[in-house]
This record gives structure tokens, sequence and C-alpha cells, in this order.
């Protein structure tokens, strides 16, 4: 390729492309290579009608929560809490199960705790958001660091 350079002289140009050809490749392996692709596990009851979503985002593996009108189920422990308990704070109740929640965080493999300790929230679209806030409140509380709200997409 032939170019003028200034002052008059004609000079010639070389592009040598082999080193922007092997960044490119670097960079599309790493982007393949780091790139995770599963399904997202999500068991929600048939009752529940999810509130729609405008964002494309995909719901990550994580531990599940499901609000419902008088209850939440709290999936990964195996058991049912009166939806009072968390509203209403109570100390007592909640004693029992802040331990098993703590117990559960401490015994999460290191590799599900690396970005962070993710909760999933599943409630029903005609869910009260106080309801919501003041479950996701609790939970984070109790050691949960990001809440995923579970919703349908378009």
């Amino acid at each position: 390729m032939s170019a003028n350079v200034g002052g008059g002289k004609k000079g010639t140009i070389i592009l040598n492309l082999t080193s922007m050809i092997d960044v490119s490749a670097i960079i599309i392996i790493f982007l393949v290579m780091g790139t995770v692709f599963g399904p997202s596990a999500i068991e929600a009851p048939p009752e529940i009608k999810f509130p729609k979503s405008f964002n494309k985002d995909i719901v990550d593996n994580a531990p599940q929560v499901i609000i419902k009108a008088d209850k939440i189920d709290i999936t990964f422990l195996h058991r049912d809490v009166e939806l009072n308990y968390v509203l209403d704070n109570n100390e007592e109740k909640l004693k029992v199960l802040k331990a098993e929640i703590k117990n559960y965080i401490e015994n999460m493999p290191e590799s599900a705790r690396a970005g962070g300790i993710l909760l999933n929230i599943i409630a029903d679209k005609a869910a009260p958001y106080k309801v919501i806030y003041e479950v996701s409140s609790f939970f984070r509380q109790n050691g949960f660091q990001s809440m995923l709200f579970v919703a349908e997409g378009n």
C-alpha cells in the first residue's frame, strides 16, 4: 500500500494485522469460555401469577422463597413460616428460623457464595409491595446479599 507520509515524499505503510487478529481471537475465546449456559430451575406453585417483566435477564439458580397469601414457603429449608411472624418481627418465633438460615448460609459451598449470596423471591402479582419489601428485608438482614425477584417475561 502506498501513501503520502508528508513532506511530499512517497512512502510505503505496511499494516501488520497479525497481532490485532490474535488479540481479537483471544477476546472471543475468553468470552465464549467464560459464558455459562444452563437452565434456571424455578419451581413455583400453579396458583402463583407472576408480574410482567420487560427485562430480558434470566434468573440465576439460587435458593428460593415463595410468598403466599398467609405464609412464606422457604424451599431451601423445606418449611413454611407464617407471614405474620415476619411482618410483626416476632423475635421469639423467628429465633429458630434465623439460626436455620445462618446455618444454611454457612454450609453453602464456596463456589455458590463467590458472586454474593443470592435468593430468588417468588410472589404473586397481587402481593402488596409492603409484604414483599418486609420479607426481602428479613432475608437480607439474615445473610442474603442479593435478591432476585422472579417475574414473567413478555
